[in-house]
C-alpha cells in the first residue's frame, strides 16, 4: 500500500513541474525542460498505476489517488508558500478518513 501512495506523491509533484512550466514563455527551453519533467513523471506514474491495479482492488486505488489533493496541498506550502486554510484542513481530514476506511475495509 506504501508503494501505492508513493505513485499518488509522484503523480502530485507534477503539479509542482506544471506550475513551474507555466513561470516561463512558451515553448522556452526551461519551459520545455519543466514540462518534459511533468510528462516524464506522468508516463512512469501511468506505468504504475497499471501495476498497481492489477494488484490492488479498483476501489482501493481509486480511493488512494484522491489523497493527491492532499500531497498537491502540502507540496504547494512547502514549495510555493501558498496558504492552507481552515477548510482545507477540514476536507483533507476527510479524504484521509474516507481512504483510511476503504484501504482498511479491503485490507
Amino acid at each position: 500500500m506504501i508503494g501505492l501512495q508513493v505513485a499518488v506523491f509522484l503523480y502530485a509533484c507534477t503539479g509542482y513541474f506544471s506550475k513551474m512550466a507555466g513561470r516561463h514563455p512558451f515553448l522556452s527551453l526551461p519551459f520545455c525542460l519543466y514540462y518534459g519533467c511533468e510528462m516524464l513523471i506522468l508516463a512512469g506514474y501511468a506505468v504504475l498505476w497499471q501495476q498497481f491495479l492489477k494488484r490492488f482492488a479498483l476501489t482501493t486505488c481509486y480511493a488512494s489517488r484522491a489523497m493527491s489533493a492532499v500531497w498537491t496541498m502540502l507540496i504547494a506550502f512547502i514549495v510555493f508558500q501558498e496558504k492552507i486554510t481552515f477548510a482545507m484542513i477540514v476536507g483533507s481530514m476527510v479524504i484521509m478518513a474516507g481512504v483510511f476506511l476503504v484501504v482498511s475495509d479491503h485490507g
